[in-house]
Formats: structure tokens, C-alpha cells, sequence
């Protein structure tokens, strides 16, 4: 471990390895004993004094644009809605068939559920990319103001 030390003799700092008690300085050439210089680390921010997600919660609830991300909510509430029906399909569909063949009903079950869960991931997907724009848009707003 190199570690640095300070001179007894000149005051002039110098590294060492810290193997020995004693080294040779290589300013003054005088033997000094090894008292390694400990660095103060740096403050660490911490959750109190900075958080992205308490950063992220203010910009929203300081929002320019209410009613989008109202209309954001909504249009995620729809893909739900979309994906509850693709359910409710294949019940129908599974039970209105009864005389189709079990490879049909097979069919019917797999593309609805596979329907329905790709609705789901579209509304999660939408509604962050949705957020996601707004929060910049509302940076932006931010930052124009502080600079003017």
C-alpha cells in the first residue's frame, strides 16, 4: 500500500509503502519515521441532501402540465381496459366455440393471453416514455426560468 508521509527534518511530503517505521527522505536525505498521512474523505451526499427520486417528485407535483399527464394516466387506463377485454375474449371465444376442435380453443386462449400481456407491457411502456418527455419538458421550463 503507498501510502504519504511527511518529513521530520524539511517538512516535504514523500510516498512510502508503508513496510517500514523508517525512511530515508528524498529531499534531505535524513532518516524520518513513517507517519502516513491519512486523506479526509470527500463528504458523501446522502437521501437527505439529494435525491433523484425526491427531485423527480417535486418536478411532477410542480407541473406546467397538468392535464397531459392526466390524459398519460388515462391512456394507460385504457391499455388496461384493452387488456381486461382480450381476457374476457378468450372466455367467450373458448366457451362460445364449444364444438371447435381443443386445437382451436388452444389457439384462442394463447393469442388472447399473449394480447392481453402485451397490452399491459405497451400501457406500462407508454406511460413512462409518456412521463418521461413531460419531465424533460418541465426541466426545460425550469431551467429557462432560473437563467433569465
Amino acid at each position: 500500500m503507498i501510502a504519504n508521509t511527511k518529513c521530520q527534518h524539511c517538512g516535504n511530503e514523500f510516498e512510502t509503502d508503508g513496510m517500514n517505521r523508517t525512511e530515508f527522505c528524498p529531499h534531505c536525505g535524513k532518516e524520518s519515521s513513517i507517519v502516513p498521512q491519512v486523506a479526509v474523505p470527500a463528504p458523501a451526499y446522502t437521501a437527505g441532501t439529494f435525491s433523484t427520486a425526491s427531485t423527480l417528485q417535486q418536478i411532477r407535483q410542480q407541473t406546467c402540465y397538468k392535464t397531459l399527464r392526466g390524459l398519460i394516466d388515462l391512456v394507460q387506463i385504457l391499455f388496461f381496459v384493452a387488456a381486461g377485454l382480450a381476457v374476457l375474449g378468450v372466455g367467450a371465444g373458448f366457451f362460445a366455440g364449444s364444438d371447435a376442435p381443443a386445437a382451436v380453443k388452444f389457439q384462442i386462449v394463447i393469442v388472447g393471453a399473449a394480447s392481453a400481456f402485451i397490452l399491459i407491457v405497451l400501457g406500462i411502456a407508454w406511460k413512462q416514455a409518456a412521463l418521461l418527455l413531460v419531465d424533460i419538458a418541465d426541466c426545460q421550463i425550469r431551467l429557462a426560468g432560473k437563467t433569465r
